[in-house]
């Protein structure tokens, strides 16, 4: 009995992982999902980005509509609300997520870590899986978002730089790192980012929001 659990739990568990990591595949328009066991920084310890509060719309999707809303909660959780629909036969089916999201600022660039949340609860223990991505807010109203290039993170673990598992399913390429915050840290300083990271994705920011405490 205790070994058919066992065996369920294994097979649920990989499943939430996949299905959330197919999610952020179209989320974030990519041909392939890069995961970290670890965040940049513990959820605990970061500021709010009051820059981002607002409602985003992504420029670089000509078949899809997607927008952004970013916003804290009460306890200063940031969350990011995607949805997205078709305007044409070429576009990404209609999706309604929701991510908790927190900074990181190393030095003077910020990124972004977007949890993969595995229970419901913001800041748990039980969700491992984050996606690390590179921002930066203009004043012309734009936000960029850069993802880092599977193959430099492939290069990486291959040349004992970086711990961590490459598979590929279903023609796309799939890295799962497992290392310390502090060495993702120093990966992600020394990148380049002419060589180890995609082209940016641009967001024009539709509505700002703000958030008063009295």
């Amino acid at each position: 009995m205790k070994n058919k659990r066992l065996i369920s739990t294994l097979f649920y568990n990989f499943f939430q992982y996949l299905k959330y990591c197919l999610l952020l595949i179209a989320i974030l328009s990519l041909n392939a999902c890069v995961t970290s066991e670890l965040p940049l920084s513990k959820v605990r310890y970061y500021e709010p980005d009051y820059r981002l509060l607002g409602l985003w719309y992504n420029v670089n999707d000509w078949h899809t509509h997607e927008y952004l809303h970013i916003t804290i909660d009460l306890n200063k959780y940031m969350h990011m609300i995607r949805v997205a629909h078709p305007v044409s036969n070429r576009g990404q089916h209609i999706s309604v997520d929701e991510f908790y999201i927190f900074p990181t600022k190393l030095g003077t660039v910020q990124y972004m870590n977007v949890q993969i949340r595995t229970n419901s609860g913001a800041g748990s223990s039980a969700s491992k899986q984050y996606i690390i991505t590179k921002y930066a807010v203009y004043k012309d109203g734009l936000l960029r978002v850069w993802m880092l290039k599977p193959s430099a993170l492939v290069k990486a673990i291959k040349h004992g730089y970086m711990k961590g598992k490459v598979w590929t399913k279903n023609g796309k390429q799939h890295v799962q790192l497992n290392v310390s915050s502090a060495q993702l840290r120093r990966w992600v300083l020394n990148a380049s980012l002419s060589s180890e990271y995609n082209a940016p994705i641009i967001y024009k920011q539709l509505k700002k929001a703000v958030f008063r405490e009295y």
